[in-house]
């Protein structure tokens, strides 16, 4: 029996799945042509982070996709931005053998340790054994890297494949709880059964608040069953950035990226799990969305029937009702560029992010955003 974990809901007032409908804003029976409501998810205290996902409807059916979206910076990168305190977090699945979790031994030297180079536009690439795709983008704070990764052999040597997703993150120093942790923060986490034979796949979403005095609470779901749950515990940050999380005898550690509106973790007590959490800014507008962003994605099935796939975005909205285009591949080869000129962007105070596309009469439609 599957635990009840404490990291968790998206509060109700966003539904991160996808609604295919005729939508009209006037009160008769007047249908649009076919549209969809794309939740793109939510956005960190420091406007250059998106964590979102979509479970088991409308063009997702059979599946959960679970997303991490950094911003472009708008200079350009240079070597430099790999130095620094890494560490980063990885949820692999190889396919119907098995899934589990990475975390680096203490911390890494990108460069050193794992021969990184970047390109003047974010593009990090990371030789690793067995993929020669190894997709990762780096965000504008130069903080956090974002990696999905799709193996055609698994460890078997079967060609059946391994998709990955790994959250790199830089950390800092001078942590403080009540400065850096204290108050509300937005979480997402994609879980995979292990072992594999008792198959499923959860997706959770929360609002945690943690409190002055080292408590925290949260309410969380689980997708697709839209399980509710309200837990409490207690929370530290340490020095160095290390979150811990504890809920009688569950414990969750992550770590802080420097720039303190993100942190990461991964957990195996139970199934094995890939948690982002950010930081919940004090006001958003439409301007926190404009310039690119680069998105990666893997996706389950949700059926008897196992597939898994990974997917790379580059989003480009440049703000004032201008087209958005969505330049993606995915681990199958497809790959496309999409032009949306028809859609109602909005971004709630809270940071609740979701596009409605209108599709026109063929009733198609892209992946999330």
């Amino acid at each position: 029996m599957r635990k009840v974990r404490f990291i968790g809901l998206l509060t109700s007032v966003i539904m991160m799945s996808f609604l295919v409908a005729g939508c009209s804003d006037s009160d008769d029976d007047a249908v649009v042509s076919n549209t969809i409501t794309i939740p793109v998810g939510v956005m960190s205290a420091g406007k250059d982070v998106i964590i979102g996902s979509n479970t088991g409807t409308g063009l997702n059916l059979n599946g959960i996709s679970y997303a991490v979206y950094v911003k472009k910076a708008d200079t350009d990168y240079t070597p430099a931005d790999l130095e620094g305190t890494w560490h980063y977090k990885e949820l692999l699945a190889d396919t119907e053998e098995s899934a589990e979790v990475n975390v680096d031994e203490g911390s890494i030297d990108l460069v050193e340790e794992m021969s990184a180079t970047i390109d003047s536009t974010g593009i990090v690439h990371i030789p690793r054994d067995g993929d020669t795709t190894f997709h990762a983008y780096m965000g504008e704070s130069k903080e956090i890297i974002v990696a999905a990764t799709f193996d055609d052999v698994d460890n078997d040597g079967e060609e059946d494949g391994a998709v990955s997703l790994v959250v790199f993150i830089k950390t800092g120093s001078d942590y403080d709880y009540d400065t850096d942790l204290l108050g509300n923060w937005y979480e997402e986490s994609i879980w995979h059964s292990n072992p594999v034979d008792d198959y499923a796949i959860v997706d959770e979403k929360g609002e945690l608040v943690f409190g002055a005095d080292g408590a925290f609470s949260g309410d969380f779901i689980e997708y697709p069953n839209e399980t509710t749950a309200t837990v409490s515990g207690t929370a530290e940050l340490g020095a160095a950035g290390a979150v811990t999380l504890t809920v009688e005898d569950s414990v969750v550690e992550g770590l802080m990226s420097a720039g303190k509106d993100v942190f990461t973790a991964v957990d195996d007590s139970d199934d094995v799990g890939l948690l982002v959490a950010l930081k919940k800014g004090d006001s958003y507008d439409l301007t926190d969305f404009e310039g690119t962003w680069y998105g990666t994605s893997i996706s389950f099935s949700l059926s008897e029937w196992y597939w898994a796939e990974c997917m790379w975005d580059t989003i480009s909205y440049q703000g004032n009702d201008q087209p958005i285009t969505d330049n993606w591949a995915d681990s199958d080869g497809d790959s496309d560029t999409e032009t949306f000129s028809d859609y109602e962007l909005t971004i709630s105070d809270d940071g609740l992010i979701s596009i409605i596309i209108d599709l026109g009469d063929n009733g198609s439609g892209s992946e999330p955003l």
